[in-house]
């Protein structure tokens, strides 16, 4: 029966994770560059919850199963849409744009650029955008990003190029607010033949419709699992009451 009871309150406490993660996704509909959070559970606890429900699978209320609180993230691409603005860039294939912030690089598909205050390009909160060599100085001249990643002014001279990158483990890098991801202890490696869609930019991956569906079946399950635990504290104060007795 305590075996159960954790079974229950790991459930409660994952499905209001899963909702707060479905929120995020849908607040996220519209952000360039977004990448979709998922559950991390396991395959284990899925199953455990599936006995709430009443489908009894051997041994699924053996195990006290640990929650995860960090999401998972969908990284698939998101759709290209065309924005006819020169400072904008889809990546076509893999890669992550790199952005310097004050405690360490993240990295991004969002990209939407902007000459920032000091001259340099940089994402719309004023994040410097890493090329090559560091910082890419655009000063007053008027550029555009070409495809092969590649920063050029109106006389065709080329004043930087976009550095991208990609992780041999796609699972180190974690969500760190909006459309930025964060590689702890993961070593990037350069893209060396850049592929970009110019003027264009990589939308959220967020099916809305889906989300909305997927936050129908969060509700009914974690009404299932309250509804369990009501039962076992009934169950408690039944056998409390014939031991007093």
């Amino acid at each position: 029966m305590a075996d159960d009871l954790y079974v229950a309150v790991a459930g409660a406490v994952g499905r209001l994770q899963q909702l707060d993660q479905t929120a995020n996704n849908l607040a996220n509909a519209d952000t360039i560059g977004f990448k979709r959070l998922r559950s991390a559970f396991s395959a284990a606890l899925e199953a455990a919850a599936r006995d709430l429900e009443g489908e009894r699978i051997a041994g699924a209320g053996a195990s006290v199963f640990a929650v995860d609180g960090a999401p998972a993230i969908d990284l698939r691409p998101g759709p290209v849409d065309a924005t006819g603005r020169g400072l904008d860039a889809a990546i076509d294939g893999p890669g992550y744009f790199v952005l310097q912030a004050p405690d360490g690089p993240l990295y991004t598909r969002a990209g939407h650029f902007i000459v920032g205050t000091d001259g340099n390009l940089a994402s719309p909160d004023g994040l410097p955008v890493q090329g090559d060599g560091g910082p890419i100085a655009v000063g007053a001249r008027e550029v555009t990003i070409a495809a092969n990643g590649a920063v050029v002014d109106t006389a065709g001279e080329t004043i930087g190029r976009l550095r991208l990158v990609d992780f041999a483990d796609p699972g180190a890098l974690r969500a760190d607010g909006g459309n930025r991801l964060r590689a702890d202890g993961a070593a990037p490696t350069d893209v060396e033949a850049a592929r970009l869609v110019p003027a264009s930019v990589e939308r959220s991956n967020v099916e809305p419709v889906e989300e909305m569906a997927g936050l129908v079946e969060l509700q009914r399950h974690f009404e299932i699992v309250m509804r369990a635990l009501q039962s076992d504290d009934q169950l408690r104060e039944r056998l409390l009451q014939e031991v007093s007795a």
